[in-house]
């Protein structure tokens, strides 16, 4: 489940999703980054929704 969405990650925000959400959990270390306070943020957050253009 959710595979295709791991698989190209980056062209996708999970900003929305709640913390505990399956697909989060399953994200490779390369889609978050670390703050200074040791907290994480999701490096793709609020990127283009490319459907809009269509």
């Amino acid at each position: 489940m959710y595979n295709d969405m791991i698989k190209d990650a980056d062209l996708y925000d999970f900003s929305n999703y709640l913390e505990d959400h399956p697909l989060l959990k399953k994200l490779p270390p390369d889609q978050w980054i670390t703050k200074s306070d040791s907290t994480r943020e999701l490096k793709n957050m609020k990127v283009i929704d490319l459907e809009m253009f269509y």
